[in-house]
């Protein structure tokens, strides 16, 4: 099973040329998804959706990675431009570590349960929902969504 058959029995909501899918709805059905994801490397980027606007959360942004060998650490070095592991601040490392999955090709057995991580993660950042209550004046789980790049 691969990631977009599993958002077909995800709520969606369609604004201008773009499909969101509910965060909360998603994590409802992983948790009933007993199959393992099979995946292409696939981009979900979160988004809080208010009647007055949307809001995009890049920062937070699921990057899912099929590589041949584990690889975090250069990518991460490369990503930043650093030169050493030490060098790169421990925040956005944890906050990377929680928003990318690396698969290795023709490995998909963790998948569902990284994806699920995220959600949780997603979920319950008091970093994230107190940023959006401070630009927004308000922060509810039911308004996050995800769009698929």
């Amino acid at each position: 099973m691969n990631i977009y058959k599993i958002l077909k029995d995800v709520r969606g909501q369609k604004r201008g040329k773009t499909e969101y899918y509910n965060i909360l709805d998603f994590q409802e059905t992983l948790e009933n998804t007993n199959k393992y994801i099979e995946t292409e490397e696939v981009l979900l980027v979160p988004f809080y959706l208010t009647n007055t606007g949307t809001l995009e959360i890049y920062e937070y942004q699921l990057y899912i990675r099929v590589v041949d060998s584990p690889c975090f650490t250069e990518y991460m070095l490369k990503m930043t431009g650093k030169r050493d592991k030490k060098d790169i601040e421990e925040k956005y490392w944890n906050l990377r570590k929680n928003c990318d999955i690396e698969v290795i090709k023709g490995e998909y057995n963790d998948i569902l349960q990284q994806v699920k991580n995220y959600v949780e993660y997603l979920l319950n950042d008091d970093e994230l929902s107190r940023s959006i209550k401070d630009y927004l004046g308000e922060f509810h789980n039911a308004n996050l969504y995800f769009a698929v790049y």
